[in-house]
């Protein structure tokens, strides 16, 4: 096992012991983005358990946990959940209830890269007035460490004496010479918080930082600042908070890996030619029960302009977009996007010509669009050249076969999708297509419907379903159109249905997004919901093996009103791309 992830396993299992949940901050502590260094590469935080609670309370998921339909659900919970306690309890010698009241500040997960060190991680944990179950806690774990083989010591950092447990473990290199290898877990409890870590350095590095005052702090990276501010809600405080500098881990993996990993140090000498050297840093804000959300997500992705390489080839302008009247209100999921096709053409070949040669990517497009026995089609003059970039993907959840309490998988919700092209030019396309249908060996047929043809083609049944699949394609409404879904297809040639830009649910998200957006999306939760809910409550096979009766679950449409439809954006930003993930109130 690597070294990192066998030291990492040891801590999170002391972790476990001590914590066994997420928890809050305690108002007159230091944040602890303050208390890790700028090179920290990975940050998760729960500012406030407390405001998570109430904020979770107030929430439609709350709400569902309240309702008396589910209260025969609930109790038939309690049995496993006593034998649970009971089980915490006899490891621990704490009642699970004590465990899980142990919590009182901020809780945070960073990772952290200590000079000439591998990558090491820090917990950390604020514990309010449960000092004395803490030290209990915390004399248990030592006990379980010392007798599996952890030598034990203690260091004195920063006036606050620091539990350093080592383990050792043997390693082979890769010419077969075995090391030996030290691996450490650091603890200490200051100011009712309590840290865990992988590395006393990293340790150390946390206590210096303990005032709040030392100058190389996450908190004072420009990113992370841009990032978390940029994810704001007004009169709303986050309930968790996210940081990933990608760049950062990955380097910091390449350098804390056991033996040298070739393919993390060809990553990393190909980051400047992907363009991937731009991409600063990526996080975001979760909020839940404000004034107009009942949870909101919001995500930053930020981006060092200009861009070039792979980041071109996801470059989505942002235009006004709406479903348009052929999409109707049954829809499940609704997704629109503007994407810049030429630049990302022109990008895949700067990829390509840089890693093969100059011109060889034109060459193999060439190539095929010449081969013999083929349908001549070239791909950038006959497909990338005849699209607008303009693209509509629309799906519809329905159930799954019905195979019986066998236990088996039938009755998983099955995704219906079908996806739509603009096109510049119609008669071209239809052209492409003809071509491609007369190609010898042509794995499908033509039918007409309502004076359009639609070239439908078997596909391997999935492991889920038993029956083979068609894929159907059509050209209608000036768009080119896939679809697994012969009947979804017919519908939108006829574009007869309700459309669902029309529907009050509908109206409701979109009066939330933007004048333009490069990807905007629609999702109705209790649709998708609906068929695994139905699966949960009536496969006996499945309950069993979950352990949990469902059947004990009310019918779904007393769950369904809980289930509010969800709203997604992406957007330029001065620094990269904004998302936001959106449920109403």
């Amino acid at each position: 096992m690597n070294s990192f992830l066998r030291h990492a396993l040891v801590a999170t299992t002391m972790w476990a012991t001590l914590a066994g949940s997420l928890s809050a901050i305690a108002q007159d502590q230091v944040s602890t983005d303050k208390l890790v260094p700028r090179n920290t590469s990975l940050y998760v935080t729960v500012p406030s358990v407390e405001d998570l609670k109430k904020r979770f309370g107030e929430s439609s998921f709350g709400a569902i946990q309240k309702d008396e339909a589910l209260k025969e659900f609930i109790e038939s919970l309690q049995e496993p959940l006593a034998k649970v306690s009971e089980k915490v309890e006899q490891e621990t010698g704490v009642k699970l209830d004590a465990l899980l009241n142990i919590p009182k500040g901020e809780v945070s997960i960073a990772l952290v890269q200590p000079r000439n060190e591998k990558m090491a991680f820090v917990l950390m944990l604020g514990y309010g007035e449960n000092q004395a179950v803490v030290d209990s806690l915390i004399e248990k774990a030592d006990a379980s460490l010392v007798e599996k083989g952890a030598k034990r010591s203690t260091e004195e950092l920063e006036n606050t004496k620091v539990s350093v447990y080592t383990t050792e473990e043997t390693v082979t290199d890769p010419f077969g010479e075995e090391t030996t290898r030290e691996n450490q877990v650091a603890v200490f409890t200051k100011d009712s918080r309590l840290v865990i870590s992988s590395s006393l350095s990293a340790s150390g590095s946390v206590l210096a930082r303990w005032d709040g005052q030392h100058e190389n702090t996450l908190a004072s990276k420009d990113v992370y600042k841009y990032i978390i501010d940029r994810c704001k809600i007004e009169g709303s405080d986050p309930v968790l908070n996210f940081y990933v500098d990608p760049v950062g881990l990955v380097t910091s993996a390449s350098r804390s890996a056991a033996e040298p990993d070739i393919r993390l140090t060809m990553l990393l000498g190909m980051l400047p030619t992907l363009g991937l050297s731009n991409l600063k840093g990526a996080g975001g804000s979760t909020h839940m029960a404000t004034e107009a959300y009942d949870a909101v997500n919001n995500f930053v992705i930020f981006v060092e302009q200009p861009t070039s390489g792979l980041l071109d080839i996801a470059q989505f302008p942002a235009i006004e977009q709406a479903p348009p009247k052929w999409v109707s209100d049954d829809t499940t999921s609704y997704v629109a996007a503007n994407w810049d096709v030429a630049t990302a053409y022109t990008a895949v070949r700067f990829l390509v010509d840089s890693f093969r040669g100059a011109g060889n990517f034109d060459a193999v497009i060439e190539r095929l669009a010449n081969s013999d026995g083929g349908p001549q089609i070239h791909i950038k003059k006959d497909i990338i050249d005849q699209i607008t970039g303009r693209i509509h993907v629309i799906s519809k959840t329905e159930p799954g076969e019905d195979t019986g309490d066998d236990g088996g998988i039938g009755g998983l919700p099955i995704e219906k999708a079908l996806i739509a092209l603009e096109l510049k030019n119609v008669d071209n396309m239809k052209g492409t297509l003809d071509r491609i249908a007369k190609t010898p060996g042509f794995p499908g047929k033509i039918r007409e419907y309502r004076n359009a043809n639609i070239y439908e083609a078997t596909l391997p049944a999935p492991q889920i379903q038993s029956e083979a699949q068609s894929l159907g394609i059509a050209i209608v409404h000036g768009h080119l159109m896939f679809s697994n879904d012969m009947e979804r297809l017919e519908q939108a040639i006829r574009a007869d249905g309700k459309p669902l830009a029309d529907a009050d649910d509908y109206k409701k998200i979109a009066a939330q997004l933007p004048a333009k957006t490069s990807i905007l999306g629609y999702q109705k939760q209790d649709t998708q919901m609906k068929s695994l809910y139905d699966l949960l409550r009536g496969n006996a096979a499945l309950q069993e093996s979950l352990g949990v009766d469902f059947s004990k679950l009310p019918p779904f449409e007393t769950v369904s009103k809980y289930l509010k439809p969800q709203g997604t954006f992406f957007a330029p930003d001065e620094n990269g791309v904004f998302i936001s993930n959106f449920t109403l109130r």
